[in-house]
């Protein structure tokens, strides 16, 4: 999907844990690679608000099995943040939703420059 998306020039988002650190980069320099590093506490509170909201249909209802659910993402976590360091991708850690935002702004608007100087 992400090779089709390149080669018709359209722009996207692709976001997921199935995505892999370091694993898109080499389809074209228009990709820009960033792996966003909550804290435990902050990740723990996304999940449980997605488990309340109906939308994460991947957890049990059981709050022990839940739990061990929670300690199994943060061990992906843990992975995809060794291989990102490992890649050299971009991670932005969730301190507040301003900090992650103007990180995130500033990666973009680098790639962007560095589009630009390599097509001069």
């Amino acid at each position: 999907m992400v090779k089709r998306i390149y080669s018709e020039g359209a722009s996207a988002i692709i976001e997921g844990v199935h995505l892999e650190p370091g694993s898109i980069s080499h389809i074209g320099n228009g990709v820009l690679e960033i792996l966003i590093n909550p804290s435990e506490d902050t990740h723990r509170s996304m999940f449980v608000t997605k488990y309340a909201a109906g939308k994460l249909r991947s957890v049990s209802k059981d709050s022990s099995t839940r739990e061990e659910e929670f300690i199994s993402t943060r061990k992906i976590q843990d992975y995809l943040i060794a291989k990102a360091k490992k890649t050299q991708v971009a991670i932005v850690d969730i301190s507040s939703y301003e900090t992650a935002r103007s990180e995130i702004s500033n990666l973009i608007i680098t790639k962007i420059e560095d589009i630009i100087l390599q097509n001069t």
